[in-house]
């Protein structure tokens, strides 16, 4: 979506039209699901979590202010919401986990792999390879996301893949 339509979109669901914030709901829902999900490895806890962030995201629609990517409003908004789910909860990794999100067909063996892997990473490396990775952001846009500059993720997705590729060798 243009820049422009998405920027009327959130002004007219500022303005209180309920077709406006299903439409973001739509449209963000998925990314934000999913990001929530690599982070907890539970369906049922993504799903409750991605839900309060669209509440979280409605009621502090007045306060909303259109940036470039809104997308980077969700993912503060989820992050922090998962990171008050996990203080709360203090919940442990699963040990398998059936049903990662993807595009392109994976094995259950690989996901599950996958998921070991980047619980060995600490908590910003894992975010930065779930945005490039998983989500498929552009660095320019995980840095938005992230709130830091753009070399600085350059040089953590770098660490992050050497220090996957350490555990993968392990």
């Amino acid at each position: 979506m243009e820049p422009e339509s998405l920027q009327l979109l959130f002004e007219s669901a500022k303005n209180g039209n309920k077709d406006a914030q299903d439409r973001i709901y739509l449209s963000y829902f998925n990314p934000v699901f999913r990001y929530i999900f690599i982070r907890l490895r539970n369906q049922q806890d993504a799903e409750d979590l991605a839900q309060a962030v669209f509440l979280k995201f409605y009621q502090s629609l007045p306060r909303f202010s259109y940036q470039k990517d809104p997308l980077a409003y969700f993912f503060t908004i989820a992050r922090n919401t998962v990171i008050d789910h996990i203080r709360k909860k203090k919940t442990e990794p699963l040990d398998y986990v059936e049903n990662i999100p993807a595009t392109p067909p994976v094995s259950p063996q690989t996901r599950h792999d996958i998921v070991l892997l980047l619980n060995m990473l600490d908590e910003k490396h894992r975010d930065i390879l779930i945005l490039k990775f998983i989500n498929g952001y552009r660095t320019e846009e995980i840095a938005q996301i992230l709130q830091t500059s753009v070399d600085n993720v350059r040089q953590m997705q770098c660490r992050a893949l050497k220090e996957l590729r350490n555990h993968y060798e392990k």
